[in-house]
């Protein structure tokens, strides 16, 4: 994908129902990810960080109390010169995450995420 806009190039995508990408800023799925999780063994998530470039989301960072993190950040690099890119971090406290709430345009993509805590 080709785009001197960083925000479209770096937008945190999503899948319809019927596979089809967003018309609006479509996005080559080069960038899917994953990131397995103990929790049988007693690995949970215990801070998320969401990444936004001008207002939109663009990237998810999940950290484990294993210290382990992994970042879904499509094509966008924290380290290249993104100015506008923001971060905001949410962690459970003394609760557990039992799963993530999503607002979403079906063009835009993601507006907003967070958790679900018990």
């Amino acid at each position: 994908m080709e785009s001197n806009d960083a925000q479209a190039a770096a937008e945190l995508g999503f899948r319809r129902t019927d596979n089809r990408y967003s018309d609006h800023k479509a996005i080559a799925y080069e960038h899917e990810g994953t990131f397995e999780i103990d929790g049988r063994g007693g690995e949970r998530i215990n801070k998320i960080m969401r990444w936004w470039l001008k207002g939109v989301m663009v990237g998810l960072t999940i950290q484990t109390n294993r210290d382990r993190e992994h970042e879904f950040l499509g094509s966008i690099v924290k380290s290249q010169n993104c100015d506008g890119l923001e971060c905001g971090t949410e962690e459970p406290g003394n609760r557990t995450i039992v799963g993530f709430w999503a607002r979403m345009d079906t063009e835009e993509g993601f507006e907003n995420l967070g958790l679900v805590l018990c």
